[in-house]
This record gives C-alpha cells, sequence and structure tokens, in this order.
C-alpha cells in the first residue's frame, strides 16, 4: 500500500458568476488530509461535511473553484473517483447471499482474473478476520445486527485494497459500542497506511477522542483544522475556553452556531494542520501517475458472468416469491380463460377472444413492469454504489438486466399461455400455443425494461402513480380497435407495445382457421372481416412481433440511457443547481 495524500486549495462550491447573490455552500475552504490516520469532518447540519467529501470523492464535478491534488498532483473528479471508495451512511447490501457468498463474488469483480482462486479466498478471509466477521461467514446479509452490516460494507470495498476511503456518518445509526468498534477499525486501517477521512455530525466524548485529525466546518468555512489534543489549547487561545468536563467537540459547535464572533476569532488564527509523515512507517510515497497504473479491472464478459451468477443465486434463495410467481400466473391464466371457456372457435363469439387477448396483455403487461417500479427505486442506489466504487460497468450491468430475468420469464409465459387459451379451445395446436407465447414474452420483455425506466426515473410513490398512469393508457390506445380512427390516433397506436401484443395473439388464434357458427348468418366466418372489425391492420403476425422487437429496442435504450444520466452524467447535478438557485 503507498501513502497517498489529498490537498485541497481555496475550494469554492458552487462557483458562481459575479453578480450572482451569495449562494456558496462551501467557502474557501483549505487543507490536506493525511495517509497513516484517521480524519474526521465535524460541523453541525447543513454545515458542508457531506458536499466537501462529495466533492473530494470526485461525485460532485461541475462549478467548483479551487484544485485538488493528490500527492501534489493536480487531478480531476474522475481521478479522485478511480482513486478511492465512498461508504454512504446507510448500509447498501445484497440481499439473498451469506457474507461469505459476497466477498467472494466481489472478490471476483475486483481482483485480477491472473490470481488463482484460493489466493481470492485467502484475500477474503484475511479482511474476514480483521474485520471480526468470521463467526458471520454463513449469516445472510439481512439478518446482519447493524454494525456487522456496516463492517461487511468497508470489508466488501477492502478487497481491491483502496488508497483512500471516504465514509459518511460511519457511526449513524449504530449503538455507542457498535459505533466505537467502527472507529477503532477504521483507525487501524488507516494504521496500514490508508488515507481514511469521515464525515460525523455530533460525536460522543469516547468517539471524538479516538479521532487523529478533525477538520471542523461551519457554514462552509473552516474554523479548525488540527488534532483532538490541540483543540482545547486552541479555544484558550481565542478567547472562548472550554469549561471542564464539556466535550470540546459539542462546545465549538454549539459556540460557533450561535456565536458569529467565535467563527471570526477562528478564522483570524486559522493555521493549516501538518502531519508528521514519519507516523506513517515504511510507506512509501508514490506519484499519482503510478498509483493509477495499479488499478485493474476484469473483462466485460467476465463482469456480466459473475453478476448473472449473483442474479441466479438470489432467485434460488428466493424459493417463496418464486412459488408465488407460479402460482400467480396459472391461476390468473386459468380466472381469465374461465370467462370464455369453449368459444374459441365460435365465429360468433370473436368478441370474446378480442377480449381474452386484451386481458392477457394486460396481465402480463402489469405482472412484469410492476414489481421493477416498486422496487428498482431502492435497489438503484446500490447499484449505483456498486458502479461508483468500481466493481464492474454499466454496460455489464445493463446486459446482466436483460438477460436474467429471461430463464424465469420464458416458462411462466408458456404456462400462462397454455392455462388462459387451453380452457377456452382446447383444439389449439402446439404451433399456436408456442406463437402466442413469443407474443406475450415479447409483452413481457417489454414491459421490464418499462418497469426498470420508470424506477429508474422516480422514487417508489412517484413510480406506481406515473407507472400504471401511463400503462392504462397505453393499454387503451393499444385497445382502440376501430378502424375509422383519425391518423393521430393511428400514429400514437403504432408506438404502443399493447397494440402489438393484442393483435398477435388474435392473429395467432384465428389466422389460416376454418371457424363453426353458433347463430343462422356469423360475419366472422371471413376471417378478413375479423381483422377488419377490430382494427388489426396489416394481417401479419412477422409485423405484431417486429412492433414488439422495435419496443423492447426503444424501452431498453430509455433505460439505459437513464442510467447513464444517473451514474456518469453531471446533467443530475447540474439541474439540481438550477432548481436550487430558482428557489432562491
Amino acid at each position: 500500500m503507498s501513502c497517498v495524500d489529498i490537498k485541497f486549495e481555496n475550494i469554492v462550491y458552487p462557483k458562481l458568476n459575479r453578480g450572482t447573490a451569495n449562494q456558496e455552500i462551501l467557502k474557501n475552504l483549505s487543507g490536506c488530509f493525511y495517509s497513516g490516520q484517521l480524519t474526521g469532518i465535524l460541523g453541525g447540519s447543513g454545515a458542508g461535511k457531506t458536499t466537501l467529501i462529495n466533492l473530494l470523492s470526485g461525485h460532485i464535478t461541475t462549478n467548483i473553484g479551487g484544485k485538488v491534488s493528490i500527492n501534489d498532483a493536480i487531478c480531476s473528479g474522475a481521478d479522485l473517483k478511480n482513486s478511492s471508495i465512498y461508504l454512504m451512511d446507510d448500509d447498501l447490501l445484497q440481499t439473498s447471499l451469506t457474507v461469505k457468498e459476497s466477498l467472494l463474488l466481489v472478490a471476483e469483480l475486483k481482483l485480477d482474473k491472473r490470481l488463482s482462486a484460493s489466493n481470492k479466498i485467502k484475500t477474503c478471509l484475511s479482511i474476514v478476520e480483521k474485520l471480526n466477521l468470521t463467526s458471520s461467514l454463513n449469516t445472510m446479509t439481512e439478518n446482519l445486527s447493524g454494525g456487522e452490516k456496516r463492517r461487511l460494507s468497508i470489508a466488501l470495498e477492502l478487497i481491491s485494497d483502496p488508497p483512500i476511503i471516504f465514509m459518511d456518518e460511519p457511526t449513524s445509526g449504530l449503538d455507542e459500542v457498535s459505533a466505537k468498534n467502527t472507529i477503532d477499525l477504521l483507525r487501524s486501517l488507516s494504521r496500514d497506511g490508508k488515507t481514511i477521512i469521515c464525515t460525523i455530525h455530533q460525536p460522543s466524548n469516547i468517539i471524538f477522542n479516538m479521532l487523529e485529525h478533525v477538520y471542523f466546518i461551519n457554514d462552509g468555512r473552516c474554523i479548525y483544522d488540527g488534532t483532538v489534543n490541540g483543540l482545547v489549547p486552541f479555544l484558550d487561545n481565542i478567547l472562548f475556553p472550554c469549561p471542564k468536563n464539556y466535550n470540546p467537540a459539542d462546545y465549538i459547535l454549539e459556540m460557533s452556531q450561535n456565536n458569529e464572533e467565535i467563527s471570526l476569532r477562528c478564522n483570524s488564527v486559522f493555521t493549516p494542520y501538518r502531519f508528521d509523515r514519519e507516523k506513517c512507517g515504511n510507506k512509501e510515497i508514490v506519484s499519482y501517475g503510478n498509483l493509477k497504473s495499479e488499478r485493474r479491472r476484469i473483462g466485460f464478459l467476465k463482469q456480466t458472468g459473475v453478476l448473472l451468477k449473483r442474479h441466479f443465486i438470489q432467485t434460488k434463495r428466493r424459493k417463496l416469491a418464486m412459488g408465488i410467481n407460479v402460482a400467480h400466473h396459472i391461476l390468473c391464466g386459468l380466472m381469465t380463460g374461465f370467462l370464455y371457456v369453449g368459444t374459441g372457435n365460435d365465429a360468433a363469439k370473436t368478441a370474446n377472444i378480442y377480449k381474452l387477448s386484451l386481458g392477457a396483455v394486460a396481465y402480463i403487461s402489469f405482472a412484469y413492469a410492476i414489481i421493477p417500479i416498486l422496487v428498482y427505486p431502492f435497489q438503484i442506489k446500490i447499484i449505483k454504489r456498486e458502479i461508483s466504487n468500481d466493481w464492474y460497468g454499466l454496460k455489464a450491468y445493463f446486459l446482466t438486466q436483460s438477460l436474467a430475468p429471461l430463464p424465469y420469464m420464458i416458462p411462466l409465459c408458456f404456462l400462462f399461455t397454455i392455462s388462459c387459451f387451453g380452457i377456452v379451445d382446447s383444439s389449439l395446436s402446439l404451433e399456436r400455443y408456442s406463437r402466442l407465447s413469443v407474443i406475450l414474452i415479447g409483452v413481457a420483455i417489454v414491459s421490464h425494461f418499462y418497469g426498470h425506466t420508470i424506477g429508474a426515473i422516480f422514487n417508489a410513490k412517484n413510480a406506481c402513480v406515473i407507472g400504471s398512469m401511463v400503462a392504462t393508457i397505453a393499454m387503451n390506445i393499444g385497445s382502440f380497435h376501430h378502424y375509422r380512427i383519425s391518423f393521430t390516433t393511428w400514429v400514437i397506436r403504432q408506438t404502443t407495445f399493447t397494440r402489438y401484443g393484442v393483435t398477435g395473439c388474435l392473429l395467432t388464434f384465428y389466422q389460416n382457421r376454418k371457424l363453426n357458427c353458433s347463430e343462422i348468418v356469423c360475419r366472422h366466418s371471413v376471417e378478413k372481416l375479423i381483422y377488419d372489425d377490430f382494427g388489426v391492420g396489416i394481417p401479419s403476425y412477422l409485423v405484431q412481433l417486429s412492433g414488439l422487437v422495435v419496443n423492447v429496442i426503444c424501452y431498453a435504450i430509455c433505460f439505459y440511457v437513464i442510467l447513464r444520466i444517473k451514474f456518469y452524467s453531471n446533467l443530475v447535478e447540474v439541474w439540481r443547481n438550477f432548481k436550487a438557485k430558482l428557489s432562491k
């Protein structure tokens, strides 16, 4: 491990043009965070702690004034991201995996592919032993205690041996003992030459005294930069002595927030902190160029393989959910088909088959869209953390999301087709069952990407409302079957995947088929009249299937672009800054 120091000078955020009102969150901050020691950034709510750590970790890259350097080499936001890992205050862990499985899967993603499996296991076990997780190796991640989850979050990132670790509120949500153990762990990691930087809102006296370097912020300005032991003499020097038996951290925060004079005095006697490099031991200080060359990443296909492996392990563990899903498809298929039992070969009751097709498409659409709409807004936080900390790339994740549902989506749609259409017309051939299943699988894939797109854009509450609203509108437009429609309605209908699903089912059911007639005269004994009355348009199965394929491609592209914007683009950050300016 090489020593890595982060230095920042005259940091202003957001950087504003002349004549703009003073809305700065960080105001001319300077300092240096050294390896070999544990640094705590302290301050009250809204002081700018999280903003500073987001900036130093490369998660804020626009509207920044000043410069940031690693080992005296000026670096960009991308450089900062590549050289560090960032752990937020909530422990975002993949569920339905044991601690051991989580570590080994991450080791496959992060460690050099040339490293043998036994060496990867040794790396994981050494980290487990260091973080005191040996007794929890076979425990599911969702069953861990708060302290164990925090240690596992750290362990997963330590596999790649990062030189810099940023942590936002590492003690939040933990009891005093777990918080003390977490800080003690961070201190031991800093002894290995790592640069550990964490924000802490209001530390207890015990936690505060465990820190080695503290950086106090109030109203976007640094009011103290130094050691814990140096804080009380500093307060005496500015004529605001800390009372005995009083936590110095609490005192300086309370006084700076309630007394503007103390902030002015702090700024007047402020001196930057300097660290004795000898405390870093024999660790080598390397240039940033050499530091970047140490980082490696496995290939795209290997990443996809590991992510698919993780997905299938999780799916296999969720047996109850899979059982409910199977029963749900069969029962809903039977209930839908029961409404029109025995009417499939009757030319007088073709409207029943149209309604059946519409009901089948509606069921499949909502079944495969509603789960990602409800779940993905929470899951995307985990994915963002994993991609941000360089576990894998967005393309590998996207391909995994595209392929992973197919092994259970295909048989489930076939089960639904048999249970739904089988009792309506028992004379259907295997070929027609297969064609119906392919159409419904196409609808399911489109709905899968549609649900993920909505879930990626909105939070769970808004996604549920907007997702169901848009799907209902699409269903109504797609089911509008009268052949005398306006050109505008016709164009809109061509863009709805439900239209291709319904007409595809209808074509499969009636194409090249002789129907019986239960009445004296049946208009729909003529196949062409069925298609005309229900507005099928071009009576071609391949056209309907092609329409679904185009919809799959369009929704998949939308999903990928949304993820790209969320994970990599500065558009989200720019939009937030714009909204902040408008609100003021």
